[in-house]
């Protein structure tokens, strides 16, 4: 695109063992686009949806990102094919936030109180959606990545609408990093092992048990309830 992102160009997307996921590099830069998407959106004369945070928790990483999140396109300049790119993805982010939105909403009328967003990025439906008094929502990312948002959101005196219980979890990417390490092995003796343990595991129900809270976070989120209660 012509003159449109070069100030976001050297955006870090790399990933590396041990990196921190900043707002602005890797996932946290995912989390601003997707946010920016939802402003556009939002900024419609007949927007499918509404969230009135995204512009804010998009605009405060930098003046580069808060034109990605303005409905002007002139940014883009003349690249035709950057404007056609551009609001394609805003429409798409615009239906899946609007399919997740309705999602939630049936989740509550059926009588369920507890939510967990994994991956939970920049989203705001804790903030925007008209929760039950009794919901708790809890909200799974990489700890800077909620950290920002937090505290965003709190600079604007924005209150959740239900109870938010954001869960910083580092221990995914340090079991994503291993898991691939496990992947990569080429020595044969290693890969043996490796494969010997994993059998091990899957014949025990408990080890197996052990292994699936551990690998899909709900250790984690167990942790943080102890923590905040």
């Amino acid at each position: 695109m012509t003159g449109g992102m070069t100030d976001l160009d050297e955006v870090r997307s790399v990933r590396a063992d041990g990196d921190s996921w900043s707002i602005t590099e890797s996932v946290g830069a995912t989390a601003l686009s997707v946010a920016a998407a939802r402003a556009v959106e939002t900024a419609a004369a007949q927007p499918l949806i509404r969230d009135e945070f995204a512009s804010v928790l998009v605009a405060s990483a930098g003046a580069a990102w808060a034109r990605l999140a303005s409905p002007d396109l002139e940014w883009i300049s003349d690249d035709e094919h950057g404007r056609r790119a551009h609001r394609v993805t805003c429409d798409y982010q615009a239906v899946r936030t609007h399919f997740f939105d309705e999602y939630f909403r049936a989740a509550m009328a059926s009588g369920i109180r507890q939510a967990v967003i994994l991956a939970a990025g920049l989203d705001s439906r804790a903030y925007r959606l008209d929760w039950p008094a009794d919901t708790t929502v809890y909200e799974i990312d990489q700890p800077k990545v909620l950290e920002y948002k937090s505290r965003t959101l709190e600079a604007h005196h924005a209150v959740p609408k239900a109870t938010r219980r954001a869960v910083a979890v580092e221990y995914v990417q340090q079991d994503t990093a291993k898991t691939m390490r496990d992947v990569e092995l080429r020595d044969r003796d290693a890969r043996a092992a490796r494969n010997a343990e994993m059998r091990r595991i899957a014949s025990d129900p408990q080890a197996a048990r052990a292994y699936l809270i551990r690998s899909s976070m709900i250790a984690s989120v167990n942790e943080t309830r102890l923590r905040t209660a």
